[in-house]
């Protein structure tokens, strides 16, 4: 079982990464047992056991307009 977990982790860095993400993180869900129940992984997905965490770089600009008020969606 070990084997095979540490093979889906590879592979799911591996993907991420190459799509374009900048990092890639496992935490187990226990690291967020003191987090509010609002911002807690398990209030979606009580039976989640990891949270694979994933980071885009996003260019500053963006979301300024949404940031200044002015963007208006079609």
């Amino acid at each position: 079982m070990v084997d095979s977990m540490d093979t889906l982790t590879r592979q799911v860095r591996t993907l991420a990464l190459e799509s374009g993400a900048a990092l890639v993180g496992f935490a187990p869900m226990s690291r967020f047992d003191n987090a509010p129940p609002e911002n807690h992984s398990r209030t979606m997905l009580p039976s989640a056991k990891t949270a694979v965490v994933i980071a885009v770089n996003q260019l500053r600009g963006t979301l300024k307009a949404v940031e200044d008020g002015c963007y208006r969606g079609a």
